[in-house]
Protein backbone atom coordinates (compact mmCIF):
# COMPACT_ATOMS: atom_id res chain seq x y z
CA UNK A 1 0.00 0.00 0.00
CA UNK A 2 1.53 3.36 -0.95
CA UNK A 3 1.99 5.90 1.36
CA UNK A 4 0.71 9.95 0.77
CA UNK A 5 1.46 12.07 3.80
CA UNK A 6 -0.64 15.12 4.13
CA UNK A 7 0.53 18.47 6.49
CA UNK A 8 -2.09 20.94 7.28
CA UNK A 9 -1.74 24.26 8.73
CA UNK A 10 -4.63 27.14 8.75
CA UNK A 11 -5.00 27.59 5.21
CA UNK A 12 -2.81 25.74 2.96
CA UNK A 13 -2.49 21.70 2.73
CA UNK A 14 0.86 19.66 1.27
CA UNK A 15 0.71 16.76 0.19
CA UNK A 16 3.23 14.46 -0.63
CA UNK A 17 3.83 10.55 -2.04
CA UNK A 18 6.05 8.48 -3.82
CA UNK A 19 3.70 7.69 -6.50
CA UNK A 20 3.74 11.03 -8.94
CA UNK A 21 0.39 10.10 -10.60
CA UNK A 22 -1.25 10.64 -7.32
CA UNK A 23 -0.56 14.14 -8.09
CA UNK A 24 -2.75 14.47 -11.35
CA UNK A 25 -5.72 12.50 -9.27
CA UNK A 26 -5.36 15.29 -7.07
CA UNK A 27 -5.90 17.68 -9.55
CA UNK A 28 -8.85 16.26 -11.47
CA UNK A 29 -10.50 15.97 -7.90
CA UNK A 30 -10.29 19.32 -7.03
CA UNK A 31 -10.81 20.97 -10.46
CA UNK A 32 -13.77 22.78 -11.55
CA UNK A 33 -15.51 24.34 -14.53
CA UNK A 34 -15.51 28.11 -13.44
CA UNK A 35 -18.51 29.29 -13.84
CA UNK A 36 -17.30 32.86 -15.21
CA UNK A 37 -15.84 30.97 -18.18
CA UNK A 38 -18.11 31.98 -20.72
CA UNK A 39 -18.16 35.10 -20.00
CA UNK A 40 -14.05 35.34 -20.70
CA UNK A 41 -12.44 36.31 -23.48
CA UNK A 42 -9.65 33.71 -22.86
CA UNK A 43 -11.84 30.79 -23.22
CA UNK A 44 -13.78 32.20 -25.94
CA UNK A 45 -10.56 32.19 -28.04
CA UNK A 46 -10.03 28.25 -26.31
CA UNK A 47 -13.43 27.40 -27.85
CA UNK A 48 -12.53 29.30 -31.47
CA UNK A 49 -8.92 27.24 -31.62
CA UNK A 50 -9.98 24.25 -30.15
CA UNK A 51 -10.79 21.96 -33.06
CA UNK A 52 -7.60 23.71 -35.14
CA UNK A 53 -5.63 23.26 -32.52
CA UNK A 54 -6.79 19.37 -32.55
CA UNK A 55 -6.46 19.25 -36.15
CA UNK A 56 -2.45 20.48 -35.73
CA UNK A 57 -2.29 18.36 -32.84
CA UNK A 58 -1.04 21.23 -30.34
CA UNK A 59 -2.97 22.80 -27.25
CA UNK A 60 -5.72 25.09 -27.84
CA UNK A 61 -5.13 28.93 -27.58
CA UNK A 62 -6.62 30.70 -24.63
CA UNK A 63 -8.33 28.67 -21.33
CA UNK A 64 -10.62 25.91 -21.18
CA UNK A 65 -12.33 27.04 -18.39
CA UNK A 66 -10.60 24.23 -15.80
CA UNK A 67 -9.91 26.11 -12.59
CA UNK A 68 -7.22 24.18 -10.49
CA UNK A 69 -7.39 24.04 -6.70
CA UNK A 70 -4.10 21.67 -6.34
CA UNK A 71 -1.29 23.97 -7.08
CA UNK A 72 1.75 21.52 -8.87
CA UNK A 73 4.72 24.00 -7.96
CA UNK A 74 4.36 23.37 -3.79
CA UNK A 75 2.20 20.23 -4.09
CA UNK A 76 -0.63 22.25 -2.09
CA UNK A 77 -4.30 22.85 -1.91
CA UNK A 78 -6.95 24.37 0.16
CA UNK A 79 -6.94 23.54 3.72
CA UNK A 80 -10.07 22.48 4.36
CA UNK A 81 -10.39 19.85 1.86
CA UNK A 82 -7.69 17.37 3.49
CA UNK A 83 -10.01 14.84 4.71
CA UNK A 84 -12.14 15.00 2.06
CA UNK A 85 -9.42 14.16 -0.18
CA UNK A 86 -7.89 11.72 2.42
CA UNK A 87 -11.34 9.92 2.38
CA UNK A 88 -10.40 10.15 -1.96
CA UNK A 89 -7.21 8.71 -1.16
CA UNK A 90 -8.42 5.81 1.76
CA UNK A 91 -10.75 4.66 -0.94
CA UNK A 92 -8.09 4.28 -3.63
CA UNK A 93 -6.50 1.92 -0.95
CA UNK A 94 -3.54 4.14 -0.38
CA UNK A 95 -2.56 4.49 3.43
CA UNK A 96 -2.12 8.05 4.40
CA UNK A 97 -0.48 9.89 7.12
CA UNK A 98 -1.88 13.37 8.86
CA UNK A 99 0.74 16.12 10.12
CA UNK A 100 -0.91 18.56 11.61
CA UNK A 101 1.14 21.60 12.00
CA UNK A 102 -1.01 23.61 12.81
CA UNK A 103 -0.80 25.41 16.19
CA UNK A 104 -3.82 26.04 18.46
CA UNK A 105 -3.83 29.50 20.26
CA UNK A 106 -4.10 30.17 24.03
CA UNK A 107 -7.10 32.43 24.74
CA UNK A 108 -6.87 36.06 24.52
CA UNK A 109 -6.08 37.42 28.45
CA UNK A 110 -9.31 39.71 27.97
CA UNK A 111 -11.64 37.50 26.45
CA UNK A 112 -11.18 34.58 28.97
CA UNK A 113 -14.40 33.30 30.38
CA UNK A 114 -16.64 34.63 27.53
CA UNK A 115 -20.40 34.01 27.50
CA UNK A 116 -23.71 34.74 26.12
CA UNK A 117 -26.60 36.28 27.86
CA UNK A 118 -29.40 34.73 25.49
CA UNK A 119 -31.25 31.34 25.97
CA UNK A 120 -30.00 29.13 23.01
CA UNK A 121 -32.32 26.97 20.90
CA UNK A 122 -32.21 22.89 21.13
CA UNK A 123 -31.02 23.19 17.78
CA UNK A 124 -28.13 25.49 18.42
CA UNK A 125 -26.64 24.11 21.62
CA UNK A 126 -26.36 20.74 19.04
CA UNK A 127 -24.69 23.41 16.64
CA UNK A 128 -22.58 24.35 19.60
CA UNK A 129 -21.18 21.31 20.77
CA UNK A 130 -20.25 20.44 17.14
CA UNK A 131 -18.07 23.87 17.39
CA UNK A 132 -16.56 21.81 20.39
CA UNK A 133 -15.14 18.75 18.36
CA UNK A 134 -14.35 20.43 15.44
CA UNK A 135 -11.78 23.57 14.66
CA UNK A 136 -13.28 24.41 11.67
CA UNK A 137 -16.94 23.37 9.75
CA UNK A 138 -19.86 24.86 8.16
CA UNK A 139 -23.29 25.01 9.88
CA UNK A 140 -26.08 25.00 7.78
CA UNK A 141 -29.14 26.62 9.03
CA UNK A 142 -32.62 28.01 7.61
CA UNK A 143 -32.94 31.34 7.17
CA UNK A 144 -34.46 33.22 10.45
CA UNK A 145 -33.57 30.47 13.04
CA UNK A 146 -30.99 32.52 14.42
CA UNK A 147 -27.50 31.78 12.94
CA UNK A 148 -25.92 35.19 14.91
CA UNK A 149 -26.51 33.41 18.50
CA UNK A 150 -25.11 30.44 16.89
CA UNK A 151 -21.91 32.27 15.95
CA UNK A 152 -22.03 34.50 19.20
CA UNK A 153 -21.65 31.34 21.12
CA UNK A 154 -18.61 30.33 18.97
CA UNK A 155 -16.95 33.36 19.83
CA UNK A 156 -17.47 33.16 23.71
CA UNK A 157 -16.67 30.20 23.78
CA UNK A 158 -12.96 30.55 21.98
CA UNK A 159 -12.33 33.77 23.86
CA UNK A 160 -9.75 34.61 20.39
CA UNK A 161 -9.46 37.69 18.65
CA UNK A 162 -11.79 37.15 15.61
CA UNK A 163 -12.88 38.23 12.25
CA UNK A 164 -16.28 38.19 11.45
CA UNK A 165 -17.17 38.89 7.87
CA UNK A 166 -20.32 39.44 6.35
CA UNK A 167 -21.56 40.90 2.66
CA UNK A 168 -23.35 43.71 3.70
CA UNK A 169 -22.80 47.24 5.96
CA UNK A 170 -26.62 46.63 7.06
CA UNK A 171 -25.81 43.09 8.16
CA UNK A 172 -22.44 44.37 9.92
CA UNK A 173 -24.25 46.71 11.87
CA UNK A 174 -27.09 44.53 12.82
CA UNK A 175 -24.15 41.29 13.81
CA UNK A 176 -22.34 44.27 16.22
CA UNK A 177 -26.12 45.54 17.86
CA UNK A 178 -26.53 41.58 18.22
CA UNK A 179 -22.88 40.88 19.52
CA UNK A 180 -22.79 43.67 21.95
CA UNK A 181 -26.47 42.58 23.39
CA UNK A 182 -25.74 38.91 24.39
CA UNK A 183 -22.16 38.81 24.44
CA UNK A 184 -19.73 39.04 27.45
CA UNK A 185 -16.49 39.36 27.96
CA UNK A 186 -15.90 40.10 31.79
CA UNK A 187 -12.19 41.24 31.29
CA UNK A 188 -12.80 43.51 28.29
CA UNK A 189 -15.11 46.20 28.50
CA UNK A 190 -15.76 46.84 24.78
CA UNK A 191 -14.17 44.32 22.57
CA UNK A 192 -16.25 44.53 19.74
CA UNK A 193 -15.70 46.82 16.49
CA UNK A 194 -17.01 47.11 13.15
CA UNK A 195 -15.44 47.85 9.53
CA UNK A 196 -17.58 49.18 6.22
CA UNK A 197 -19.59 51.77 5.31
CA UNK A 198 -16.83 54.55 5.83
CA UNK A 199 -16.47 53.35 9.33
CA UNK A 200 -13.37 51.96 11.00
CA UNK A 201 -13.46 50.85 14.35
CA UNK A 202 -11.64 47.73 14.82
CA UNK A 203 -12.01 45.53 17.65
CA UNK A 204 -11.07 41.99 18.98
CA UNK A 205 -14.31 41.33 17.63
CA UNK A 206 -14.93 42.67 14.55
CA UNK A 207 -17.53 42.74 12.00
CA UNK A 208 -16.34 43.66 8.45
CA UNK A 209 -18.07 43.98 4.72
CA UNK A 210 -15.94 41.43 2.93
CA UNK A 211 -15.62 44.54 0.15
CA UNK A 212 -13.67 47.03 2.32
CA UNK A 213 -11.33 44.68 3.45
CA UNK A 214 -10.33 43.26 0.10
CA UNK A 215 -10.35 46.91 -1.23
CA UNK A 216 -7.17 47.14 1.37
CA UNK A 217 -5.76 44.09 1.07
CA UNK A 218 -5.46 45.63 -3.01
CA UNK A 219 -4.38 48.91 -2.08
CA UNK A 220 -2.00 48.09 1.66
CA UNK A 221 -1.17 43.94 1.11
CA UNK A 222 1.47 44.08 3.25
CA UNK A 223 0.17 45.85 6.22
CA UNK A 224 -3.52 44.27 5.69
CA UNK A 225 -1.84 41.14 5.76
CA UNK A 226 -0.03 42.00 9.07
CA UNK A 227 -3.17 43.61 10.66
CA UNK A 228 -4.93 40.06 9.68
CA UNK A 229 -2.55 38.03 11.37
CA UNK A 230 -4.00 39.69 14.63
CA UNK A 231 -7.36 37.29 14.35
CA UNK A 232 -7.01 33.61 15.72
CA UNK A 233 -10.95 32.53 14.38
CA UNK A 234 -12.67 33.71 11.64
CA UNK A 235 -16.34 33.25 10.91
CA UNK A 236 -17.98 33.78 7.94
CA UNK A 237 -21.96 34.87 7.54
CA UNK A 238 -23.95 33.58 4.70
CA UNK A 239 -20.57 31.55 3.51
CA UNK A 240 -22.45 30.76 0.50
CA UNK A 241 -20.71 34.11 -1.19
CA UNK A 242 -17.24 32.61 -0.09
CA UNK A 243 -16.24 31.20 -3.75
CA UNK A 244 -17.12 34.71 -5.21
CA UNK A 245 -12.89 36.10 -6.01
CA UNK A 246 -13.24 39.11 -4.16
CA UNK A 247 -14.51 36.97 -0.68
CA UNK A 248 -11.83 33.85 -1.24
CA UNK A 249 -8.76 36.12 -1.84
CA UNK A 250 -9.41 37.62 1.63
CA UNK A 251 -10.18 34.35 4.11
CA UNK A 252 -7.40 33.10 2.09
CA UNK A 253 -5.10 35.55 3.70
CA UNK A 254 -6.43 35.01 7.23
CA UNK A 255 -3.27 32.77 7.51
CA UNK A 256 -3.21 32.79 11.37
CA UNK A 257 -7.16 32.29 12.28
CA UNK A 258 -7.28 28.59 13.52
CA UNK A 259 -10.72 28.42 14.41
CA UNK A 260 -12.81 29.04 10.77
CA UNK A 261 -16.52 28.39 10.12
CA UNK A 262 -19.01 29.33 7.56
CA UNK A 263 -22.60 30.08 8.38
CA UNK A 264 -25.34 29.79 5.55
CA UNK A 265 -28.93 28.40 4.74
CA UNK A 266 -27.96 27.22 1.42
CA UNK A 267 -23.99 26.63 1.94
CA UNK A 268 -23.24 25.14 -1.91
CA UNK A 269 -25.42 26.09 -4.36
CA UNK A 270 -25.49 22.93 -5.86
CA UNK A 271 -22.68 23.38 -7.80
CA UNK A 272 -19.07 21.51 -7.55
CA UNK A 273 -17.22 24.89 -7.68
CA UNK A 274 -19.08 26.76 -4.67
CA UNK A 275 -19.04 23.38 -2.31
CA UNK A 276 -14.75 23.31 -3.51
CA UNK A 277 -14.23 26.25 -2.90
CA UNK A 278 -16.34 26.92 0.45
CA UNK A 279 -14.82 23.27 2.07
CA UNK A 280 -11.27 24.88 1.44
CA UNK A 281 -11.69 27.84 3.36
CA UNK A 282 -14.37 26.50 5.95
CA UNK A 283 -14.47 22.64 6.24
CA UNK A 284 -17.21 20.29 5.69
CA UNK A 285 -20.75 20.23 6.48
CA UNK A 286 -20.59 19.64 10.53
CA UNK A 287 -24.54 20.24 11.58
CA UNK A 288 -27.31 20.96 9.55
CA UNK A 289 -30.83 23.03 10.69
CA UNK A 290 -33.15 22.59 7.56
CA UNK A 291 -35.97 24.62 7.12
CA UNK A 292 -38.20 21.59 7.58
CA UNK A 293 -36.87 21.05 11.26
CA UNK A 294 -37.24 24.42 12.07
CA UNK A 295 -41.07 24.55 11.13
CA UNK A 296 -41.45 20.84 13.18
CA UNK A 297 -39.65 22.47 15.96
CA UNK A 298 -42.02 25.80 15.86
CA UNK A 299 -38.89 27.93 15.03
CA UNK A 300 -40.51 28.91 11.81
CA UNK A 301 -43.56 29.37 9.99
CA UNK A 302 -44.59 27.19 7.08
CA UNK A 303 -45.25 28.52 3.98
CA UNK A 304 -47.57 27.73 1.42
CA UNK A 305 -46.27 28.21 -2.07
CA UNK A 306 -49.06 28.57 -4.82
CA UNK A 307 -46.85 29.26 -8.20
CA UNK A 308 -49.65 30.97 -10.47
CA UNK A 309 -49.27 29.82 -14.28
CA UNK A 310 -51.11 32.33 -16.44
CA UNK A 311 -50.09 30.93 -19.70
CA UNK A 312 -48.37 33.74 -20.51
CA UNK A 313 -47.64 33.50 -25.01
CA UNK A 314 -44.38 33.54 -25.92
CA UNK A 315 -42.16 36.41 -26.04
CA UNK A 316 -41.72 38.14 -29.02
CA UNK A 317 -38.29 37.31 -30.52
CA UNK A 318 -39.08 33.17 -29.12
CA UNK A 319 -39.94 31.09 -32.33
CA UNK A 320 -42.42 29.38 -30.82
CA UNK A 321 -43.04 27.50 -34.21
CA UNK A 322 -39.50 26.20 -34.71
CA UNK A 323 -38.38 24.98 -30.92
CA UNK A 324 -40.05 27.49 -28.32
CA UNK A 325 -36.64 28.86 -27.43
CA UNK A 326 -35.90 32.82 -27.20
CA UNK A 327 -32.59 32.89 -29.19
CA UNK A 328 -31.49 36.24 -27.84
CA UNK A 329 -29.29 38.05 -24.76
CA UNK A 330 -30.62 36.38 -21.51
CA UNK A 331 -30.54 40.15 -20.48
CA UNK A 332 -33.60 41.48 -23.29
CA UNK A 333 -35.01 38.00 -22.53
CA UNK A 334 -35.41 38.80 -18.70
CA UNK A 335 -36.16 42.47 -19.44
CA UNK A 336 -39.22 41.66 -22.08
CA UNK A 337 -40.27 38.33 -19.80
CA UNK A 338 -40.46 39.79 -16.40
CA UNK A 339 -39.18 43.41 -15.87
CA UNK A 340 -41.21 45.16 -18.79
CA UNK A 341 -44.17 42.28 -18.91
CA UNK A 342 -47.32 44.46 -18.15
CA UNK A 343 -49.59 41.15 -17.99
CA UNK A 344 -47.22 39.78 -15.29
CA UNK A 345 -46.39 43.41 -13.03
CA UNK A 346 -50.76 43.30 -13.24
CA UNK A 347 -50.77 40.02 -11.97
CA UNK A 348 -48.17 40.66 -9.24
CA UNK A 349 -50.00 43.77 -8.31
CA UNK A 350 -53.43 42.40 -7.75
CA UNK A 351 -52.44 39.48 -5.38
CA UNK A 352 -50.65 41.94 -3.48
CA UNK A 353 -53.95 44.44 -3.12
CA UNK A 354 -55.90 41.02 -2.85
CA UNK A 355 -53.32 39.76 0.06
CA UNK A 356 -53.11 43.98 1.64
CA UNK A 357 -56.75 44.22 1.81
CA UNK A 358 -56.86 40.79 3.67
CA UNK A 359 -54.75 42.45 6.04
CA UNK A 360 -51.87 40.88 5.44
CA UNK A 361 -48.60 42.87 5.76
CA UNK A 362 -47.06 42.01 2.06
CA UNK A 363 -43.39 42.13 1.12
CA UNK A 364 -42.75 41.85 -3.04
CA UNK A 365 -39.25 40.86 -3.82
CA UNK A 366 -37.82 42.09 -7.22
CA UNK A 367 -34.34 42.13 -8.81
CA UNK A 368 -34.13 45.39 -10.52
CA UNK A 369 -35.23 48.62 -9.84
CA UNK A 370 -36.63 49.01 -13.12
CA UNK A 371 -39.74 46.53 -12.30
CA UNK A 372 -39.94 47.62 -8.68
CA UNK A 373 -40.77 51.63 -9.61
CA UNK A 374 -43.06 49.78 -12.19
CA UNK A 375 -44.55 47.78 -8.98
CA UNK A 376 -44.73 50.81 -7.28
CA UNK A 377 -46.83 52.39 -9.76
CA UNK A 378 -49.42 49.84 -10.07
CA UNK A 379 -49.48 48.94 -6.23
CA UNK A 380 -51.91 51.50 -4.13
CA UNK A 381 -50.49 52.52 -0.36
CA UNK A 382 -46.83 50.93 -1.39
CA UNK A 383 -43.75 51.70 -0.92
CA UNK A 384 -40.44 51.19 -2.84
CA UNK A 385 -36.65 50.32 -1.26
CA UNK A 386 -33.80 49.68 -3.31
CA UNK A 387 -29.59 49.57 -2.35
CA UNK A 388 -29.42 53.25 -2.37
CA UNK A 389 -32.04 53.31 0.72
CA UNK A 390 -30.48 54.40 4.01
CA UNK A 391 -30.51 51.57 6.66
CA UNK A 392 -32.64 54.39 8.70
CA UNK A 393 -35.24 54.09 5.90
CA UNK A 394 -34.85 50.31 5.30
CA UNK A 395 -35.99 49.91 9.33
CA UNK A 396 -38.58 52.56 8.86
CA UNK A 397 -40.23 50.76 6.11
CA UNK A 398 -39.79 47.19 7.93
CA UNK A 399 -41.63 48.85 10.72
CA UNK A 400 -44.64 50.52 9.04
CA UNK A 401 -45.12 46.79 7.53
CA UNK A 402 -45.18 45.54 10.92
CA UNK A 403 -47.03 48.45 12.64
CA UNK A 404 -49.87 48.23 9.70
CA UNK A 405 -49.21 51.52 8.53
CA UNK A 406 -47.70 50.14 5.26
CA UNK A 407 -49.74 47.61 3.43
CA UNK A 408 -46.84 46.37 0.53
CA UNK A 409 -43.07 46.96 0.88
CA UNK A 410 -41.13 46.39 -2.38
CA UNK A 411 -38.30 45.71 -1.98
CA UNK A 412 -34.55 45.12 -4.43
CA UNK A 413 -32.22 42.36 -4.01
CA UNK A 414 -31.37 43.77 -0.35
CA UNK A 415 -33.82 41.88 1.55
CA UNK A 416 -32.76 38.77 -0.51
CA UNK A 417 -30.35 38.05 2.89
CA UNK A 418 -29.93 38.28 6.52
CA UNK A 419 -33.23 40.98 6.65
CA UNK A 420 -35.67 40.02 9.77
CA UNK A 421 -39.10 40.64 8.94
CA UNK A 422 -41.14 38.67 11.04
CA UNK A 423 -44.33 40.52 9.86
CA UNK A 424 -44.84 39.17 6.72
CA UNK A 425 -47.80 37.63 5.75
CA UNK A 426 -47.71 37.45 2.31
CA UNK A 427 -44.58 37.14 0.40
CA UNK A 428 -44.45 37.51 -3.67
CA UNK A 429 -41.34 36.86 -5.79
CA UNK A 430 -41.25 39.10 -8.37
CA UNK A 431 -38.50 38.37 -9.88
CA UNK A 432 -38.41 34.97 -11.02
CA UNK A 433 -34.76 33.97 -11.52
CA UNK A 434 -33.48 30.24 -11.65
CA UNK A 435 -30.70 29.86 -8.32
CA UNK A 436 -31.56 27.39 -5.99
CA UNK A 437 -30.34 29.07 -2.99
CA UNK A 438 -31.68 32.39 -4.20
CA UNK A 439 -34.91 30.63 -4.11
CA UNK A 440 -34.58 29.21 -0.61
CA UNK A 441 -33.18 32.42 0.97
CA UNK A 442 -35.89 34.52 -0.74
CA UNK A 443 -38.67 32.30 1.01
CA UNK A 444 -37.03 32.45 4.20
CA UNK A 445 -37.69 36.21 4.29
CA UNK A 446 -41.47 35.35 5.34
CA UNK A 447 -40.78 32.26 7.73
CA UNK A 448 -39.95 33.94 10.82
CA UNK A 449 -42.44 33.74 12.96
CA UNK A 450 -44.77 36.33 14.98
CA UNK A 451 -47.91 37.04 17.58
CA UNK A 452 -50.77 35.12 15.47
CA UNK A 453 -49.34 34.35 12.17
CA UNK A 454 -49.81 30.64 11.74
CA UNK A 455 -48.13 30.58 7.99
CA UNK A 456 -47.33 32.89 5.53
CA UNK A 457 -48.68 32.80 2.12
CA UNK A 458 -45.84 32.91 -0.92
CA UNK A 459 -46.34 33.27 -4.26
CA UNK A 460 -44.66 33.35 -7.47
CA UNK A 461 -45.05 32.85 -11.37
CA UNK A 462 -44.47 30.16 -13.79
CA UNK A 463 -42.68 31.96 -16.67
CA UNK A 464 -43.93 29.99 -19.97
CA UNK A 465 -43.02 33.09 -22.10
CA UNK A 466 -39.83 31.48 -22.96
CA UNK A 467 -37.89 28.06 -22.12
CA UNK A 468 -35.22 29.69 -20.27
CA UNK A 469 -37.59 31.35 -18.11
CA UNK A 470 -40.03 28.40 -18.10
CA UNK A 471 -36.54 26.52 -16.89
CA UNK A 472 -36.07 29.08 -14.00
CA UNK A 473 -39.20 28.26 -12.69
CA UNK A 474 -39.03 24.74 -12.44
CA UNK A 475 -35.55 25.27 -10.90
CA UNK A 476 -37.13 27.77 -8.32
CA UNK A 477 -40.23 24.85 -7.88
CA UNK A 478 -37.25 22.42 -7.65
CA UNK A 479 -35.59 23.95 -4.57
CA UNK A 480 -38.66 24.29 -2.72
CA UNK A 481 -39.91 20.51 -2.70
CA UNK A 482 -36.48 19.35 -2.43
CA UNK A 483 -36.73 21.27 0.91
CA UNK A 484 -39.55 19.30 1.54
CA UNK A 485 -42.28 21.90 1.14
CA UNK A 486 -45.99 22.02 -0.37
CA UNK A 487 -46.18 23.36 -3.65
CA UNK A 488 -49.67 24.14 -5.62
CA UNK A 489 -49.14 25.28 -9.08
CA UNK A 490 -52.45 26.67 -9.75
CA UNK A 491 -53.77 28.58 -12.83
CA UNK A 492 -55.74 31.45 -12.20
CA UNK A 493 -59.33 30.10 -11.89
CA UNK A 494 -57.97 27.60 -9.42
CA UNK A 495 -56.51 30.66 -7.34
CA UNK A 496 -59.41 32.42 -7.34
CA UNK A 497 -61.66 29.44 -6.07
CA UNK A 498 -59.05 29.24 -3.36
CA UNK A 499 -58.92 32.67 -2.40
CA UNK A 500 -62.76 32.83 -1.87
CA UNK A 501 -62.60 29.91 1.24
CA UNK A 502 -62.45 30.80 4.64
CA UNK A 503 -59.04 30.54 5.80
CA UNK A 504 -56.65 30.87 3.45
CA UNK A 505 -55.25 33.97 4.34
CA UNK A 506 -55.12 32.52 7.69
Amino acid sequence: MSLVEIAVTNTRARIRAKDQLIYGDVDKLLSYFSKVAPYQKSYKVYLRDKEKARKEGRTPRGWNGITHLFRDSDKSFPAGLSERLAGAMQNAEYEIAFHDNRIRPDSHPKLTDGYIVADPREWQTGAFEAAKANERGVFEAATGTGKTTLMAQNIAHYGQPSLVLVNRNTLAKQTLTRFQSIIRFPHAENPFGIIGDGIWEPGLITIATYQTLHSMLISDKKGTMEWLRLFKALHVDEAHHVPARTFYDLTNATEECFYRYGYSATPFKSDKETELRLVGVCGEIIYSYTALDAIKDGVLAPPHIYVVDPDFSRLAKAKADEDGKYHGKFGDEYKEGIVDHRERNHLLANLAEICADAHLPTLVLVRQNAQGRRLRQLIDDSEYINGSTSTEGREEAKRRLGSGDLPVLIASTIFNEGEDIPAVGALILGGGYRAEHLAMQMVGRGLRPSPGKKFVLVFDCYDSQSFRLERHSKSRIKAWRDAGFNIHIVDLDELEALMDKKGFFG
